[in-house]
């Protein structure tokens, strides 16, 4: 009586070989509809609230996803292997690139404040007046430093 020692089928001794694994995602991707230049399934397993800020790329036998911002590369991390998977490779990558979305990628950050404090001249004026009634000759020099820097 024998035992069965080989590869349980022939599909699995040829996933098994890089190079035939290759070969095998490349046909499936000519033989499966694909979203374009990418040559990358349409089917893509890709959650519909990443479609828009996430680029997808098969570079040999890795796939790179480049995310618009941190916290959408942070998802693809979760869904990267099943998206590799998916697409019949072995490893994935995740790069934050913000420059490939154009500039709606820094939409969501907070403008930057103005650059120095900003005082209105009758702010400043008052402060002037308060310096002079006060006797305290340290707080006198310091209102009278916060005024100058008024406008006017």
């Amino acid at each position: 009586m024998s035992n069965a020692t080989g590869p349980q089928s022939l599909s699995r001794l040829l996933a098994d070989t890089p190079a035939f694994r290759r070969l095998i995602c490349e046909a499936r991707n000519r033989a499966a509809p694909t979203n374009g230049s990418t040559g990358l399934p349409a089917d893509l397993p890709l959650p519909p609230a990443l479609a828009e800020h996430t680029r997808i790329q098969l570079d040999g036998n890795r796939l790179l996803l480049s995310a618009r911002n941190n916290s959408v590369a942070q998802m693809l991390r979760f869904h990267g292997p099943r998206l590799a998977k998916a697409a019949g490779v072995a490893d994935f990558q995740v790069r934050v690139t913000p420059e490939l979305f154009g500039a709606g990628a820094q939409a969501g950050r907070r403008a930057a404040p103005p650059a120095g404090p900003t005082l209105s001249g009758e702010a400043a004026r008052t402060l002037a007046e308060a310096a002079e009634g006060i006797e305290h000759e340290p707080l006198a020099k310091a209102l009278k430093r916060l005024a100058s820097l008024g406008e006017g």
